[in-house]
């Protein structure tokens, strides 16, 4: 889940959002705190909830390290390949061994107040990894050959 903290209260709520925000108080990761939001120059003031991270929160959230994610997110479980449906053969690309890869994956150690509250009813994603050891999730993927094997395009160039 990709987020920015503190959050920047607006005079335009995300409901979804902020109902997801406010799961993730009850949760304990998550705090927040009214202010006073301004529409325009000689608009009154409106009460808005502006949310940061609790001590609790900061421990699972971590902050951006490439370019589809440019908030940061909260990282729980761990994902794990199910299966390798198929793969292109492997070709040269700009001075790289690359393949196209397609996949399923599973994601555990989740932990249980993920699966007991209700931000999985609330956030697609979420719902998706929790039942993925049921049903695994399908992706596709550009993995490129490393001196330390294949990786994964988004994981290219970083140290692991």
């Amino acid at each position: 889940m990709a987020f920015k903290f503190p959050t920047k209260a607006t005079f335009y709520d995300n409901k979804e959002q902020n109902k997801i925000y406010d799961e993730m108080v009850k949760l304990g990761l998550l705090q927040h705190k009214e202010v006073m939001v301004k529409l325009y120059e000689r608009a009154k003031p409106v009460a808005k909830k502006e949310y940061d991270l609790t001590e609790e929160g900061k421990k699972s959230y971590t902050l951006a390290d490439n370019t589809k994610h440019k908030n940061g997110g909260f990282c729980f479980g761990k994902a794990s390949v199910v299966e390798i449906i198929d793969y292109s053969e492997p070709s040269e690309m700009m001075g790289n061994k690359i393949s196209r890869v397609n996949y399923t994956y599973a994601v555990s150690g989740l932990p249980d107040w993920f699966k007991k509250s209700e931000i999985s009813e609330l956030n697609r994603a979420i719902k998706r990894d929790l039942e993925s050891n049921e049903v695994p999730i399908k992706e596709d993927a550009v993995m490129i050959l490393t001196n330390k094997g294949w990786k994964h395009n988004r994981l290219f160039g970083k140290e692991q």
